[in-house]
């Protein structure tokens, strides 16, 4: 009894708030009570979350309603009484929630007919990590209470640049995964980076965006990702295509001549080169198909010589060598030994730099 008598007391008090509010004639005390607590109280304004009885308070501090507690799980409450706190099973995944021991029904329209002035509509763009693209998120907020989240257009809602900003953000990362590079994609980037090594003087663009300018790099992939939205969109970009209209005539000149994308082998094949920047450029060919060389090849006007992996008829590397001279006179005639026993239908002569090639 001395309880509710308590509350009643309250009630009529905070009715009493009303006197300069103007309340509509069919407003009851009880609404109107309510009310002045919203009023007077803004920040014990708490909005349901995640399920049951777990709620977050203006400001941002979670709390739970206490099971004796008469409201049964009401969108909105404001928290007359706050003491103690629950812990562990049921707080919906935080440690420990202040308890809500009194709490005052609140209707969620009462926020625009009282706090119209604090209610604020945003929308949020940024890249989402998990499917790889850039979205928008429209959020209403009553102070930092989110009271809805919906998706919005990034056409309507970002600037076209921001947009393309966050999109070479993300794709600076890796961009393998961004683009889904195929292994002529890979090489060509490799070739770039590799002839800036070797040749400054040709202002190439850093293509690892850890090194020397990767704003230039960033300024290119800019204009690639300008209208696009996803990986999944640049993924049907033909990247090495729209690199090449930000190189130089010179450049792609060098490119070609200085850092070519195969080279042909005395057998007179058309070999793919492999690049890796700070690294010598690998040449995988079959042991049979550099007959008749005497030296190594070599690139870059013949500053780089080349790493030869030299492959048996099995396709597996016998040797691994920028020196083919020296393979010739110390390594090879034991591999052949070896090779003639195990492929006797292939050629292994005595004297390799005067035997014929064989295309395999």
């Amino acid at each position: 009894v001395g309880r509710a008598s308590r509350v009643a007391q309250v009630r009529d008090q905070l009715a009493g708030l009303l006197d300069d509010a103007n309340p509509s004639e069919d407003e009851t005390p009880e609404a109107s009570a309510r009310k002045s607590a919203a009023v007077g109280f803004p920040d014990r304004i708490c909005l349901s979350r995640e399920s049951g009885r777990h709620y977050v308070m203006t400001g941002g501090e979670p709390l739970a309603l206490a099971y004796e507690s008469v409201l049964r799980d009401p969108d909105f409450l404001i928290a007359s009484e706050i003491a103690g706190e629950t812990k562990g099973r049921g707080t919906g995944g935080v440690g420990s929630r202040g308890l809500i021991r009194s709490a005052i029904r609140f209707e969620p329209a009462w926020l625009e007919e009282l706090f119209a002035d604090r209610i604020e509509e945003t929308v949020e763009v940024a890249f989402d990590d998990d499917r790889k693209r850039v979205t928008a998120r429209r959020r209403r907020t009553f102070d930092d209470l989110t009271l809805s989240e919906e998706t919005a257009s990034v056409d309507e809602a970002a600037d076209p640049a921001d947009v393309a900003e966050m999109l070479v953000e993300a794709a600076l990362e890796d961009l393998d995964r961004a683009f889904e590079l195929s292994d002529t994609d890979r090489q060509f980037l490799d070739r770039i980076e590799s002839l800036r090594r070797w040749r400054p003087e040709l202002d190439l663009p850093a293509i690892a965006p850890d090194e020397g300018e990767p704003e230039r790099l960033r300024e290119m992939l800019e204009q690639v990702c300008w209208g696009k939205r996803s990986f999944n969109q640049l993924r049907h970009v033909h990247l090495e295509g729209r690199l090449k209209q930000y190189l130089s005539h010179e450049q792609l000149q060098a490119l070609e001549t200085y850092a070519p994308a195969s080279l042909e082998v005395p057998s007179g094949r058309e070999l793919d080169l492999e690049y890796e920047p700070g690294e010598p450029p690998v040449l995988e060919v079959r042991i049979q198909e550099m007959f008749g060389a005497a030296q190594s090849p070599t690139i870059a006007d013949g500053e780089i010589p080349l790493q030869l992996h030299l492959l048996a008829p099995n396709f597996r590397p016998t040797q691994i060598t920028d020196d083919l001279a020296s393979f010739w006179d110390n390594t090879y005639p034991e591999v052949r030994k070896e090779m003639r026993a195990r492929y006797p239908k292939h050629p292994w002569p005595e004297r390799p730099r005067k035997a014929e090639p064989v295309a395999m």
